[in-house]
C-alpha cells in the first residue's frame, strides 16, 4: 500500500502524536524559515476596549483571534481606577488548539493589571472577573510587542521590515521557554518569545529561521512544542 502523508491537522491536532503536530515543518540540520506574521501596533485596547463590567462576578463569552502566526503578549487593563484590587481571569488557546487560563490582577488605585506569566495566545475565548472590583469599570484587552514561536528552539537569523531585511539576533528580546513541569499560574509560555527589533505596525513582517529543540524531561514531557499550558476552566 501506497504511504500517504497527512496534509491537514484540524487545529494542530494529531490524533496519533499530540506533542509532534507540525512538526513536518521544520528541516533536519538546517534552520526553517517562518513567518510571524504582519501584527498591527500594539496598543491598550487593539482586542476590545470594552470586554465586560469588572464590578460583576460574571463570565463574558468572547471570540477574539490574534493577528500573529502563532499567537500574541496581550495585557489587560480596566477603564478607569477600580477601586478595590480585582482579577480578570482570561480563557482561550494557543495555536494550537492548546487551551489556556491566566488570571490578571489589578490594584486598587491603577487601572493596569498585571500578567501571570509571559504566554502567548490565539485565541481569547472568554473573560471571567473572579474578584470583582468595586467601581464600575470595564475590561479592556490590547497587545504587546512580544510575539509567539512556533517550536521550542533556537532562533538562527531573523528578518525585520516592509520589506523584510537581515537584522541582528538578540538574546535579550528572547522569552525562552518555560520548563516548569507541571505549569502553573505564573509560567511563562512552553515555546517562548520574541520581542522583535522593529515595532509591529501592520505592514512589517517579522520572518525567523528557526531551529527546533526535540527535548523531552526525564518524564518525557515537552518535545517541540513544549509543556503543556497550565489551565483553570
Amino acid at each position: 500500500m501506497v504511504a500517504r502523508t497527512r496534509q491537514a491537522l484540524f487545529r494542530g491536532v494529531n490524533n496519533y502524536v499530540p506533542g509532534m503536530s507540525y512538526s513536518g515543518d521544520l528541516m533536519v540540520g538546517a534552520p526553517k524559515a517562518f513567518s510571524l506574521g504582519k501584527p498591527a501596533a500594539a496598543a491598550a485596547s487593539a482586542i476590545s476596549a470594552n470586554a465586560g463590567a469588572a464590578n460583576a462576578l460574571t463570565t463574558y463569552p468572547l471570540n477574539f483571534e490574534m493577528d500573529s502566526t502563532f499567537g500574541r503578549g496581550i495585557r489587560v487593563d480596566f477603564s478607569g481606577v477600580p477601586g478595590t484590587n480585582a482579577v480578570v481571569r482570561l480563557i482561550g488557546e494557543d495555536y494550537l488548539g492548546q487551551p489556556i487560563s491566566r488570571d490578571f490582577t489589578g490594584a486598587a488605585a491603577a487601572t493596569t493589571t498585571t500578567p501571570g506569566g509571559v504566554i502567548f495566545w490565539k485565541r481569547i475565548t472568554a473573560a471571567r472577573m473572579t474578584v470583582v472590583a468595586s467601581n464600575a469599570v470595564n475590561i479592556q484587552i490590547g497587545t504587546t510587542v512580544i510575539l509567539g514561536l512556533p517550536y521550542k528552539g533556537n532562533i538562527a537569523w531573523q528578518k525585520e521590515g516592509n520589506p523584510p531585511a537581515l537584522t541582528a539576533v538578540v538574546l535579550a528580546n528572547r522569552s525562552l521557554p518555560d520548563l516548569t513541569d507541571p505549569q502553573v499560574t505564573t509560567s511563562n509560555d512552553p515555546r517562548g518569545g520574541l520581542t522583535t527589533t522593529l515595532a509591529p505596525d501592520g505592514l512589517r513582517e517579522f520572518i525567523i529561521g528557526f531551529e527546533g529543540d526535540p527535548f523531552v524531561n526525564a518524564a518525557g514531557n515537552g518535545g517541540l512544542h513544549g509543556l503543556r499550558h497550565f489551565f483553570i476552566g
